[in-house]
Protein backbone atom coordinates (compact mmCIF):
# COMPACT_ATOMS: atom_id res chain seq x y z
CA UNK A 1 0.00 0.00 0.00
CA UNK A 2 1.19 3.25 -0.76
CA UNK A 3 1.38 5.76 1.62
CA UNK A 4 0.67 9.62 0.13
CA UNK A 5 3.12 12.10 1.64
CA UNK A 6 2.01 14.53 3.93
CA UNK A 7 1.48 18.05 3.25
CA UNK A 8 2.88 20.68 4.92
CA UNK A 9 0.59 22.70 7.44
CA UNK A 10 1.89 26.15 5.35
CA UNK A 11 3.81 27.36 2.49
CA UNK A 12 7.15 28.64 3.07
CA UNK A 13 5.70 32.14 1.48
CA UNK A 14 3.31 32.17 4.71
CA UNK A 15 6.55 33.21 6.56
CA UNK A 16 7.96 35.83 5.28
CA UNK A 17 7.40 39.14 6.35
CA UNK A 18 4.99 40.94 3.59
CA UNK A 19 6.27 43.68 1.78
CA UNK A 20 3.66 45.87 3.39
CA UNK A 21 5.85 45.24 6.39
CA UNK A 22 8.75 46.81 4.66
CA UNK A 23 6.38 49.99 3.39
CA UNK A 24 4.92 50.80 6.37
CA UNK A 25 8.11 50.83 8.39
CA UNK A 26 9.79 52.90 5.82
CA UNK A 27 6.62 55.12 4.88
CA UNK A 28 6.56 54.56 1.33
CA UNK A 29 3.84 52.47 -0.88
CA UNK A 30 4.05 48.74 -1.22
CA UNK A 31 4.74 49.19 -5.46
CA UNK A 32 7.90 51.48 -4.70
CA UNK A 33 9.02 48.28 -2.19
CA UNK A 34 8.59 46.09 -4.60
CA UNK A 35 10.39 48.20 -7.27
CA UNK A 36 13.37 48.53 -4.86
CA UNK A 37 13.94 44.51 -4.39
CA UNK A 38 13.76 44.19 -8.19
CA UNK A 39 16.88 45.00 -10.58
CA UNK A 40 16.68 47.32 -13.12
CA UNK A 41 13.73 49.92 -12.06
CA UNK A 42 13.87 53.51 -11.46
CA UNK A 43 14.15 53.90 -8.05
CA UNK A 44 15.96 56.37 -5.89
CA UNK A 45 19.72 54.61 -5.16
CA UNK A 46 19.37 56.01 -1.17
CA UNK A 47 16.04 54.45 -1.15
CA UNK A 48 16.30 51.33 -2.55
CA UNK A 49 19.79 50.88 -0.17
CA UNK A 50 17.26 51.75 2.99
CA UNK A 51 14.42 49.42 1.51
CA UNK A 52 17.06 46.41 0.70
CA UNK A 53 18.44 46.77 4.04
CA UNK A 54 15.27 46.66 6.27
CA UNK A 55 14.28 43.88 4.06
CA UNK A 56 17.08 41.70 5.33
CA UNK A 57 16.85 43.27 9.26
CA UNK A 58 13.49 41.71 9.02
CA UNK A 59 13.88 38.14 7.39
CA UNK A 60 12.58 38.84 3.82
CA UNK A 61 13.18 36.60 1.00
CA UNK A 62 11.77 36.80 -2.21
CA UNK A 63 9.70 33.72 -3.39
CA UNK A 64 11.57 33.00 -6.61
CA UNK A 65 8.96 31.32 -8.04
CA UNK A 66 6.17 33.69 -7.65
CA UNK A 67 9.09 36.59 -9.35
CA UNK A 68 9.48 34.41 -12.43
CA UNK A 69 5.79 34.23 -13.20
CA UNK A 70 5.61 38.37 -11.98
CA UNK A 71 8.17 38.91 -14.35
CA UNK A 72 6.94 36.45 -17.30
CA UNK A 73 3.63 38.45 -16.72
CA UNK A 74 5.13 41.83 -16.94
CA UNK A 75 6.65 41.37 -19.91
CA UNK A 76 3.97 39.44 -21.68
CA UNK A 77 1.39 42.07 -20.82
CA UNK A 78 2.10 45.81 -20.68
CA UNK A 79 -0.34 47.70 -20.37
CA UNK A 80 -1.91 49.20 -23.57
CA UNK A 81 -2.09 53.21 -24.31
CA UNK A 82 -5.64 54.07 -23.97
CA UNK A 83 -6.02 58.05 -23.48
CA UNK A 84 -4.07 61.46 -21.75
CA UNK A 85 -4.84 62.31 -18.83
CA UNK A 86 -4.69 65.98 -17.75
CA UNK A 87 -2.88 67.11 -13.93
CA UNK A 88 -3.05 70.91 -13.61
CA UNK A 89 -0.94 73.21 -11.44
CA UNK A 90 -2.54 76.52 -10.43
CA UNK A 91 0.39 77.83 -8.87
CA UNK A 92 3.81 78.87 -9.72
CA UNK A 93 6.33 75.93 -9.46
CA UNK A 94 9.24 77.72 -8.00
CA UNK A 95 6.76 77.91 -4.95
CA UNK A 96 5.41 74.43 -5.05
CA UNK A 97 6.01 72.12 -1.76
CA UNK A 98 8.33 69.82 -3.44
CA UNK A 99 8.15 67.08 -1.31
CA UNK A 100 4.49 67.00 -0.92
CA UNK A 101 3.35 67.90 -4.35
CA UNK A 102 6.37 65.28 -6.22
CA UNK A 103 4.80 62.57 -3.83
CA UNK A 104 1.86 63.42 -5.62
CA UNK A 105 2.67 63.64 -8.97
CA UNK A 106 4.70 60.07 -8.22
CA UNK A 107 2.00 58.58 -7.78
CA UNK A 108 -0.63 60.34 -9.82
CA UNK A 109 1.64 59.23 -12.74
CA UNK A 110 2.37 55.86 -11.73
CA UNK A 111 -0.73 54.70 -10.94
CA UNK A 112 -1.55 56.09 -14.69
CA UNK A 113 0.96 54.14 -16.07
CA UNK A 114 -0.33 51.04 -14.93
CA UNK A 115 -3.25 51.75 -15.81
CA UNK A 116 -2.73 52.38 -19.38
CA UNK A 117 -2.74 56.07 -19.16
CA UNK A 118 -0.14 59.03 -19.63
CA UNK A 119 -0.38 62.11 -17.66
CA UNK A 120 0.60 65.55 -18.46
CA UNK A 121 1.16 68.49 -16.84
CA UNK A 122 -0.11 71.63 -17.46
CA UNK A 123 1.29 75.17 -15.39
CA UNK A 124 -1.39 77.48 -15.58
CA UNK A 125 0.60 80.16 -13.39
CA UNK A 126 3.90 79.61 -15.03
CA UNK A 127 2.58 80.10 -18.86
CA UNK A 128 -0.16 83.10 -17.63
CA UNK A 129 -2.79 80.56 -18.83
CA UNK A 130 -6.64 81.41 -18.27
CA UNK A 131 -9.31 79.04 -17.68
CA UNK A 132 -10.82 79.26 -20.67
CA UNK A 133 -7.28 78.93 -22.49
CA UNK A 134 -6.25 75.79 -20.63
CA UNK A 135 -10.48 74.47 -21.50
CA UNK A 136 -9.56 75.24 -25.06
CA UNK A 137 -6.35 73.54 -25.01
CA UNK A 138 -7.87 70.08 -23.06
CA UNK A 139 -10.95 70.27 -25.87
CA UNK A 140 -8.48 70.60 -28.95
CA UNK A 141 -6.12 67.77 -27.80
CA UNK A 142 -9.37 64.87 -26.94
CA UNK A 143 -8.21 65.26 -23.00
CA UNK A 144 -11.27 64.28 -20.97
CA UNK A 145 -9.81 63.94 -17.87
CA UNK A 146 -8.25 66.42 -15.51
CA UNK A 147 -6.42 66.26 -11.85
CA UNK A 148 -6.69 69.35 -10.16
CA UNK A 149 -3.39 69.57 -8.22
CA UNK A 150 -3.29 71.21 -4.62
CA UNK A 151 -2.71 74.74 -4.69
CA UNK A 152 0.61 76.69 -3.32
CA UNK A 153 0.31 79.08 -0.66
CA UNK A 154 -0.44 82.23 -2.51
CA UNK A 155 -4.19 82.18 -1.79
CA UNK A 156 -6.46 80.81 0.83
CA UNK A 157 -9.54 79.39 -0.53
CA UNK A 158 -8.31 79.78 -4.30
CA UNK A 159 -11.00 79.42 -6.95
CA UNK A 160 -10.47 77.75 -10.40
CA UNK A 161 -12.47 78.17 -13.62
CA UNK A 162 -12.36 75.54 -16.30
CA UNK A 163 -15.62 74.22 -19.10
CA UNK A 164 -16.56 71.92 -16.42
CA UNK A 165 -19.21 70.79 -18.92
CA UNK A 166 -16.88 69.15 -21.65
CA UNK A 167 -14.43 67.75 -18.55
CA UNK A 168 -14.56 65.04 -15.83
CA UNK A 169 -12.49 66.07 -12.91
CA UNK A 170 -10.94 65.84 -9.85
CA UNK A 171 -9.78 68.07 -6.86
CA UNK A 172 -6.79 66.39 -5.05
CA UNK A 173 -6.65 68.00 -1.04
CA UNK A 174 -9.87 70.34 -0.11
CA UNK A 175 -8.04 73.67 -0.39
CA UNK A 176 -9.85 74.54 -3.08
CA UNK A 177 -13.71 76.58 -3.22
CA UNK A 178 -14.91 75.42 -5.99
CA UNK A 179 -18.28 72.93 -5.75
CA UNK A 180 -19.69 69.77 -7.43
CA UNK A 181 -16.48 68.55 -8.00
CA UNK A 182 -15.20 65.01 -6.66
CA UNK A 183 -12.22 65.04 -4.37
CA UNK A 184 -9.52 62.90 -2.98
CA UNK A 185 -7.74 64.44 0.29
CA UNK A 186 -5.93 62.96 3.07
CA UNK A 187 -8.01 62.40 6.13
CA UNK A 188 -6.78 64.96 8.80
CA UNK A 189 -9.30 64.27 11.56
CA UNK A 190 -8.12 61.34 11.38
CA UNK A 191 -4.56 61.91 11.90
CA UNK A 192 -4.62 64.42 14.15
CA UNK A 193 -6.66 61.78 16.40
CA UNK A 194 -4.49 59.01 15.60
CA UNK A 195 -1.47 61.49 17.60
CA UNK A 196 -3.51 62.48 20.11
CA UNK A 197 -4.77 58.92 21.44
CA UNK A 198 -1.03 57.68 20.42
CA UNK A 199 0.55 60.23 23.07
CA UNK A 200 -2.24 59.35 25.05
CA UNK A 201 -0.65 56.19 25.60
CA UNK A 202 2.44 57.14 25.77
CA UNK A 203 1.12 59.05 29.16
CA UNK A 204 1.63 62.70 28.29
CA UNK A 205 -1.00 64.78 29.60
CA UNK A 206 -0.21 68.35 28.46
CA UNK A 207 -0.50 67.91 24.87
CA UNK A 208 -0.31 71.48 22.48
CA UNK A 209 -1.37 72.22 19.34
CA UNK A 210 0.54 74.55 16.92
CA UNK A 211 -1.34 75.29 13.47
CA UNK A 212 -1.59 77.96 11.27
CA UNK A 213 -4.47 79.93 10.60
CA UNK A 214 -4.70 79.70 6.90
CA UNK A 215 -4.59 75.08 7.44
CA UNK A 216 -6.76 75.71 9.96
CA UNK A 217 -9.54 77.23 7.79
CA UNK A 218 -8.58 75.57 4.61
CA UNK A 219 -9.30 72.25 6.57
CA UNK A 220 -12.67 73.47 7.98
CA UNK A 221 -11.23 73.47 11.79
CA UNK A 222 -11.91 69.19 11.66
CA UNK A 223 -7.69 69.22 13.07
CA UNK A 224 -8.73 71.47 16.15
CA UNK A 225 -11.83 69.44 16.55
CA UNK A 226 -10.25 66.32 16.78
CA UNK A 227 -7.75 67.43 18.98
CA UNK A 228 -10.02 69.26 21.80
CA UNK A 229 -12.69 66.02 21.32
CA UNK A 230 -9.92 63.44 22.17
CA UNK A 231 -7.57 65.60 24.50
CA UNK A 232 -7.15 64.06 27.90
CA UNK A 233 -7.57 67.16 29.64
CA UNK A 234 -11.15 67.94 28.07
CA UNK A 235 -12.00 70.68 25.77
CA UNK A 236 -11.66 73.82 28.21
CA UNK A 237 -8.47 72.90 28.37
CA UNK A 238 -7.66 71.83 25.44
CA UNK A 239 -8.39 75.13 24.26
CA UNK A 240 -5.85 76.33 26.04
CA UNK A 241 -3.21 74.37 24.05
CA UNK A 242 -3.71 75.61 21.37
CA UNK A 243 -1.78 77.83 19.08
CA UNK A 244 -2.89 79.70 15.52
CA UNK A 245 -0.66 82.16 13.67
CA UNK A 246 -0.83 83.83 11.06
CA UNK A 247 2.69 84.15 10.57
CA UNK A 248 5.99 82.02 11.57
CA UNK A 249 6.52 84.23 14.55
CA UNK A 250 8.87 81.97 16.69
CA UNK A 251 9.47 84.37 19.80
CA UNK A 252 4.95 84.70 20.28
CA UNK A 253 5.92 80.86 19.77
CA UNK A 254 8.15 80.99 22.54
CA UNK A 255 6.29 83.14 24.67
CA UNK A 256 2.87 80.67 24.45
CA UNK A 257 5.19 77.55 25.25
CA UNK A 258 5.89 79.28 28.68
CA UNK A 259 2.83 80.53 29.30
CA UNK A 260 0.44 77.12 28.15
CA UNK A 261 3.81 74.95 29.56
CA UNK A 262 2.68 71.48 26.78
CA UNK A 263 4.74 68.77 27.54
CA UNK A 264 4.67 67.61 23.55
CA UNK A 265 3.42 69.58 20.93
CA UNK A 266 1.26 68.14 18.05
CA UNK A 267 2.43 70.51 14.51
CA UNK A 268 1.16 70.48 10.83
CA UNK A 269 4.63 72.09 9.51
CA UNK A 270 4.67 74.97 6.78
CA UNK A 271 7.74 76.87 5.40
CA UNK A 272 10.17 75.05 8.02
CA UNK A 273 7.93 76.55 11.17
CA UNK A 274 8.13 75.48 13.60
CA UNK A 275 11.78 74.81 13.97
CA UNK A 276 13.10 72.21 16.87
CA UNK A 277 14.95 75.34 18.14
CA UNK A 278 11.67 76.84 18.41
CA UNK A 279 10.30 74.58 20.78
CA UNK A 280 12.22 75.11 24.44
CA UNK A 281 10.49 75.98 27.19
CA UNK A 282 11.69 77.44 30.78
CA UNK A 283 14.82 76.60 31.68
CA UNK A 284 15.29 75.33 28.41
CA UNK A 285 13.54 72.23 28.50
CA UNK A 286 13.05 70.55 25.09
CA UNK A 287 9.30 70.35 24.09
CA UNK A 288 8.49 67.11 22.37
CA UNK A 289 6.79 67.12 19.12
CA UNK A 290 5.19 65.28 16.72
CA UNK A 291 4.02 66.05 13.00
CA UNK A 292 0.83 66.08 11.72
CA UNK A 293 2.18 65.90 7.79
CA UNK A 294 5.54 63.45 8.93
CA UNK A 295 8.25 64.04 6.26
CA UNK A 296 10.84 60.89 5.20
CA UNK A 297 13.41 63.36 4.91
CA UNK A 298 12.90 64.16 8.60
CA UNK A 299 12.62 61.02 9.79
CA UNK A 300 13.62 62.17 13.54
CA UNK A 301 10.59 63.68 14.04
CA UNK A 302 7.49 61.45 15.16
CA UNK A 303 4.52 61.84 13.45
CA UNK A 304 1.66 61.02 11.28
CA UNK A 305 2.38 59.34 7.20
CA UNK A 306 -0.34 61.22 5.17
CA UNK A 307 0.68 58.72 2.68
CA UNK A 308 0.81 61.16 -0.01
CA UNK A 309 1.73 58.85 -2.94
CA UNK A 310 -1.51 56.97 -2.37
CA UNK A 311 -4.00 60.18 -2.54
CA UNK A 312 -2.58 60.50 -5.84
CA UNK A 313 -3.31 56.73 -7.05
CA UNK A 314 -6.67 57.12 -5.23
CA UNK A 315 -7.39 60.55 -7.67
CA UNK A 316 -6.13 58.65 -10.84
CA UNK A 317 -8.81 55.36 -9.82
CA UNK A 318 -11.52 58.12 -9.23
CA UNK A 319 -11.11 59.69 -12.11
CA UNK A 320 -10.57 56.71 -14.33
CA UNK A 321 -13.87 55.06 -12.76
CA UNK A 322 -15.69 58.36 -13.49
CA UNK A 323 -14.67 58.66 -16.85
CA UNK A 324 -16.00 55.36 -17.53
CA UNK A 325 -19.27 56.20 -16.02
CA UNK A 326 -19.14 59.64 -18.55
CA UNK A 327 -19.79 61.64 -15.11
CA UNK A 328 -18.75 65.03 -16.46
CA UNK A 329 -19.61 68.57 -15.52
CA UNK A 330 -20.61 69.51 -11.82
CA UNK A 331 -22.45 67.80 -9.28
CA UNK A 332 -25.09 68.46 -6.53
CA UNK A 333 -23.17 65.90 -4.68
CA UNK A 334 -20.11 65.26 -5.39
CA UNK A 335 -17.92 62.56 -3.98
CA UNK A 336 -15.22 62.58 -1.32
CA UNK A 337 -12.83 60.11 -1.15
CA UNK A 338 -10.50 60.19 2.36
CA UNK A 339 -7.43 58.62 2.70
CA UNK A 340 -5.66 58.08 6.12
CA UNK A 341 -2.61 58.02 7.01
CA UNK A 342 -0.05 55.79 9.50
CA UNK A 343 1.94 56.13 12.60
CA UNK A 344 5.51 57.10 12.17
CA UNK A 345 7.97 56.30 14.91
CA UNK A 346 10.48 58.84 16.27
CA UNK A 347 13.49 59.89 18.66
CA UNK A 348 11.59 63.36 18.96
CA UNK A 349 9.13 61.67 21.15
CA UNK A 350 9.37 59.37 24.51
CA UNK A 351 9.43 55.17 23.97
CA UNK A 352 6.61 53.59 24.96
CA UNK A 353 6.32 50.25 26.56
CA UNK A 354 5.69 47.42 23.98
CA UNK A 355 1.77 47.27 25.71
CA UNK A 356 1.76 50.90 24.05
CA UNK A 357 0.50 49.85 20.61
CA UNK A 358 -2.69 50.61 18.99
CA UNK A 359 -4.35 50.60 15.39
CA UNK A 360 -2.31 52.81 12.98
CA UNK A 361 -4.19 52.36 10.18
CA UNK A 362 -7.65 52.70 8.58
CA UNK A 363 -9.30 52.04 5.38
CA UNK A 364 -10.64 54.91 3.10
CA UNK A 365 -12.81 56.73 4.07
CA UNK A 366 -15.54 57.56 1.50
CA UNK A 367 -18.39 60.34 1.68
CA UNK A 368 -21.41 60.50 -0.89
CA UNK A 369 -21.51 57.99 -4.09
CA UNK A 370 -17.96 57.00 -3.13
CA UNK A 371 -17.13 53.96 -0.95
CA UNK A 372 -13.70 52.05 -0.87
CA UNK A 373 -11.27 50.03 1.76
CA UNK A 374 -8.12 50.96 0.15
CA UNK A 375 -6.90 53.57 -1.86
CA UNK A 376 -7.31 51.75 -5.53
CA UNK A 377 -10.74 52.03 -5.13
CA UNK A 378 -14.05 51.05 -6.64
CA UNK A 379 -17.00 52.98 -6.34
CA UNK A 380 -20.50 51.53 -5.63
Amino acid sequence: MITPRALPDSSPTEKRPPLRQIADMLGVSKMTVSRALREGTSVDAALRARIQQTAREIGYQPDTRISQVMSAIRKSKFPQYRETLALIWTHKQAVRDTSFHDEILSGAKLQAEQLGYKLDEFRMSDQAMSGRALSHILHARGIRGALIAPPGHERSHPHIWLDWKKICAVMIGRSFANHGIARVQPDHHYACMLAVRRLKRLRYRRIGLVLSRAFDEKTGHIVRSAFMGFHPLGYKEADKLVFIHEQPDSSALKKWIAQAKPDVVVAHFENSFPRREHLVGPGGRNVDVVALNWNRKQPTVAGVNLQVPRIGEAAVDLLVLRMQRNIFGLEEVAPIVQVPGSWMDGPSIRRGSETDTEETTAPVVADSRASATRPQLALV
